[in-house]
């Protein structure tokens, strides 16, 4: 975040996409996703099924297949 603040000119804007609680949510209920890898992955990760909605960052795997969940409070601080 401080790389894009260095960055950006004064009067720049930037938009940031994340995934949140809510994708996190989405995810999880929508039939859309039945067959994605990822929604397998939350559904049997322990570490993902203890946290449920209470974390502030949520981080499965590394690498190319790394995924990232944030509380949208806790990434605007």
């Amino acid at each position: 975040m401080l790389e894009l603040r260095r960055i950006l000119s004064d009067d720049g804007c930037i938009y940031i996409t994340i995934q949140d609680k809510n994708s996190l949510k989405e995810l999880k209920t929508s039939v859309y996703y039945k067959e994605l890898w990822l929604k397998r992955y939350v559904e049997e990760n322990p570490f993902f099924i203890a946290a449920g909605n209470d974390f502030d960052k949520l981080v499965g795997m590394r690498g190319i297949r790394s995924q990232v969940f944030y509380d949208t409070e806790y990434f605007q601080k």
